[in-house]
């Protein structure tokens, strides 16, 4: 996916349930992000990589905006991106840093989410060869008492077919 899509695609998810000026303003922050990295000397799709899914952080900015009423200035001063202790957003080329900005908070929550899922596929695969590995014990702890069976079943069913 490279910038113009992710974009676009935050935009949209964002543009159902956020006033316009909060969209534009999310937007360009990731945006700026975006540039950052490449001028660090990633390259655009990388850069968008390193972000996630565009939905999932739109998910989550809108879920603080909803869950905090977080409102921003409007006298020009004041970014969208300000913290809850009122500090405005970080001078070029050093995005998504500074703890309590709600973009860093959603990239620190997609990772987050990773995290747990990275954990939650690690027990299912463990879980998995716990029951693999029970089965295997059970068959081979059977296997000397039920092979001498089945050669006797087997040889009394070859001796009746005799006789």
């Amino acid at each position: 996916m490279n910038k113009r899509e992710f974009l676009e695609t935050l935009k949209e998810a964002l543009s159902e349930e956020m006033p316009a000026s909060l969209v534009r303003e999310n937007v360009q922050y990731y945006s700026q992000y975006i540039e950052g990295e490449v001028e660090k000397g990633c390259t655009e799709k990388e850069a968008v990589a390193k972000l996630g899914a565009p939905r999932l952080i739109a998910k989550t900015l809108l879920e603080a905006f909803e869950t905090t009423g977080q409102t921003y200035g409007s006298d020009g001063n004041q970014t969208a991106y300000q913290d809850k202790y009122g500090r405005q957003n970080r001078s070029e080329g050093d995005y998504g840093t500074t703890d309590g900005d709600w973009a860093s908070e959603s990239i620190k929550n997609h990772i987050k989410f990773s995290k747990q899922a990275k954990i939650h596929l690690v027990i299912g695969i463990l879980i998995a060869v716990c029951v693999i590995v029970l089965i295997v014990s059970l068959i081979s702890a059977l296997l000397p008492i039920v092979l001498p069976v089945l050669a006797v079943l087997l040889a009394l069913s070859y001796l009746q077919k005799k006789l």
